[in-house]
């Protein structure tokens, strides 16, 4: 394992910190037989979003901006897996990108995955909310990646996970495999 490696590792960490579950609930997943799901969201037409105040009681727009940020969250089968994890468009202007993922563990079956994805959809002058489900396959120590291009959602078949362990990490770090 190589520097690249590391930091895709230390990547996925975080990502996987993104998780709304509580720490009982994931460890209680983590000891059952259970898969991966990845979200990936790589939205790039995210337009300019309506700045407003009140005006004699009424929102009245004033300008058209860049969204500070977008919010996704994601429900399995009702339950809250991540709860509004800011993601942040880029570019100089309009359609902006907006490129990242979560990751998380789910016991094994075919759930439904429900994400929101808000701050970053206009219809008319108002924000919208876009919302969609998808039935995925969670398989024993697989992956089952979710895409999301800020419209759709889709999926893929899962595929196998590629396991990293601590002498893993310490070769990496070191350059040296841990003595046994």
């Amino acid at each position: 394992m190589r520097v690249r490696e590391l930091v895709l590792l230390i990547g996925l960490a975080a990502l996987a910190c993104a998780s709304s579950l509580p720490i009982e609930r994931r460890d209680y997943i983590l000891a059952h037989p259970h898969g991966w799901v990845e979200v990936k969201i790589d939205d790039r037409a995210v337009p300019l979003v309506p700045e407003t105040e009140t005006r004699d009681g009424k929102e009245v727009v004033t300008d058209w901006v860049k969204p500070t940020y977008c919010t996704v969250s994601v429900d399995i089968d009702g339950e809250e897996y991540v709860d509004s994890t800011q993601v942040f468009p880029q570019g100089d202007r309009a359609p902006f990108r907006a490129d990242s993922g979560v990751r998380f563990p789910v016991l094994l079956g075919t759930p439904i995955l429900k994400l929101s994805w808000r701050g970053c959809r206009v219809k008319g002058e108002k924000s919208e909310t876009v919302e969609q489900e998808i039935f995925i396959a969670v398989e024993r120590d697989r992956v089952t990646e979710v895409q999301f291009d800020g419209a759709t959602l889709s999926t893929s078949a899962p595929r196998a996970d590629t396991v990293v362990t601590l002498d893993d990490l310490y070769e990496a770090v070191t350059g040296r495999r841990k003595a046994q």
